[in-house]
């Protein structure tokens, strides 16, 4: 039993490590006929939130423009959670595609966004390291 618990632990662990850290990184890496996350920090309790602008794209497309929100670990008041967006690249993505993505951080009430992020989404059949430049 306590096999099983390691190797399901140690799937999970290895998927966090591959989820790309907007925070850091700004091209992100999927597959034809997958899905791939992306995370970045907020802040809710300060009123603002990432959103994605919907891509003009017949391939590539985002699941929630709001993403997910997960807390801190600790519910401390002013530290930064994370939201996580998945981007999924349909059946007509093919290797070496480039996609652009917006993303907008803002309040509800505010009328523009008090910062953006271009993220370019790439399509690959082959292996990658995040962080490595296309």
């Amino acid at each position: 039993m306590a096999l099983i618990f390691w190797i399901i632990f140690g799937i999970l662990g290895m998927a966090k490590a591959s989820i790309p850290d907007l925070d850091i990184d700004t091209i992100v890496f999927i597959e034809p006929s997958s899905s791939a996350f992306m995370e970045i920090s907020c802040n809710p309790s300060s009123g603002y939130l990432w959103y994605v602008l919907p891509p003009n794209s017949a391939k590539i497309s985002v699941r929630d423009v709001y993403g997910v929100y997960t807390p801190p670990p600790e519910q401390t008041t002013g530290k930064s959670g994370h939201q996580t967006f998945e981007i999924l690249c349909n059946y007509l993505c093919s290797d070496g595609d480039k996609e652009s993505l917006i993303l907008y951080k803002s309040r509800t009430w505010d009328m523009s966004p008090s910062e953006t992020k271009n993220i370019t989404i790439i399509v690959t059949t082959g292996p990658h390291i995040q962080n490595e430049e296309p």
